[in-house]
């Protein structure tokens, strides 16, 4: 019975990985707002793995600085999540692969969040220019479940206070409206007061280092136009 049950898991395993692979779309290489229409493709960019680079499609928000140039469905490409896309992620599959023992992709995947349950097809993902984006409430609901279950997003390219305030907001409210009500998904973090640390402190009440993420993200967000 146990070599029976062991055989059994030997058949099953291979199984359902193939069906993962299966059932996460087929590569597809988008415009960008760099590199234009295409960039040649490595000789190996058919061959699967067990890691690649899948970079996150979204719409654009309030503080897009590619307004006014690329105005068109973010569903296509030339918007602002193909930043530095695809050669940067290729740089990075690259570097994974001469620096690691990580099967990884010679491409990269373009995931858009809004695309059925394709994000939770893929571990690992990125995201360019997140202080630009602007999430809806239900992609933002979408990444937090997907982050409650294991993902693994990492973001970066925020320029100024203001965008790292913006990104900040979305994250925590999980909307890009600029209201202050809260359907906080992310957990809040609490400013530690003077008596934390054993010190009075004569800051006034209103310094911005005593305001909490919340209170410093809507202070700036009320200030937008």
């Amino acid at each position: 019975m146990k070599n029976l049950w062991r055989a059994a898991c030997a058949l099953a395993f291979p199984g359902v990985v193939l069906g993962a692979i299966v059932a996460q779309d087929a590569f597809r290489e988008y415009p960008s707002v760099e590199y234009g229409l295409h960039m040649p493709l490595p000789p190996d960019w058919k061959k699967p793995a067990e890691w690649t680079f899948a970079r996150l499609m979204f719409p654009p928000g309030p503080l897009d600085g590619y307004r006014g140039r690329f105005d068109g469905p973010w569903q296509e490409g030339l918007s602002l999540w193909t930043q530095d896309y695809p050669r940067a992620d290729r740089a990075l599959a690259n570097a994974v692969r001469r620096l690691s023992r990580v099967d990884a992709r010679s491409v990269e995947q373009a995931v858009n969040i809004d695309d059925r349950d394709e994000l939770y097809n893929w571990p690992w993902i990125y995201a360019v220019q997140v202080g630009e984006w602007g999430l809806t409430e239900a992609q933002a609901r979408k990444l937090r479940d997907y982050l409650l279950r294991g993902g693994f997003f990492m973001a970066d390219d925020c320029h100024g206070s203001e965008e790292q305030a913006y990104f900040e907001k979305t994250m925590i409210t999980g909307r890009e409206s600029t209201t202050t009500k809260a359907a906080s998904w992310w957990p809040s973090r609490s400013t530690p007061t003077s008596e934390t640390h054993g010190s009075s402190s004569t800051r006034p009440a209103t310094h911005p280092n005593t305001l909490s993420l919340e209170q410093r993200s809507a202070s700036i967000m009320s200030s937008m136009p």
